[in-house]
């Protein structure tokens, strides 16, 4: 018992550890839930990449009525919305 008690203490810390380690802003993170709560998007996946490091943020879902919750693997319609973005940050 004390063993998997371990395990499981062990994985949970090493989780919020990663989530602590985040390199996408806390800004970006609020403006994404914004979107989303204010019905602007339905689900966003942000992904930040720097060499090896990654790091992604998802909020939402895919679809607005029983649709699962978006994240790395979500499949999205391309399209630009870095000018918008530029005028918020």
């Amino acid at each position: 018992m004390k063993k998997l008690l371990c395990i499981a203490l062990t994985l949970l810390l090493s989780f919020q550890v990663k989530a602590q380690d985040s390199k996408i802003p806390n800004e970006v993170k609020e403006y994404i839930q914004s979107r989303v709560e204010n019905q602007i998007n339905v689900g966003i996946v942000v992904g930040y990449i720097n060499g090896d490091t990654i790091d992604y943020y998802s909020f939402g879902n895919t679809t607005q009525e029983n649709g699962t919750p978006v994240n790395k693997e979500s499949v999205f319609e391309i399209g630009s919305i870095s000018k918008h973005l530029q005028q918020h940050f």
